[in-house]
């Protein structure tokens, strides 16, 4: 779900993990409330949504140069 993979719900749930779509959109809103970046499907960053770009500057905003290129490196 998360950067840098960034797989849909329902390409998790067809993965043959044996945990439904529901319980993993469950999870999904749990770590958003807590802060973490969740796109709703595949689209690569640039077509993500105002909220989920406000969250990352949000994030990267207090990083130095070289936690920056760690975080992103990481994430993307």
């Amino acid at each position: 779900m998360s950067p840098p993979r960034r797989e849909s719900l329902a390409k998790i749930g067809a993965a043959g993990l044996c945990v439904h779509v529901a319980i993993l959109a469950n999870w999904r809103n749990t770590w958003r409330l807590q802060g973490e970046v969740l796109p709703e499907s595949e689209k690569e960053p640039e077509a993500w949504n105002a909220v989920n770009k406000f969250t990352m500057v949000i994030k990267s905003a207090v990083l130095n140069a070289s936690e920056l290129t760690a975080y992103c490196r990481e994430r993307f």
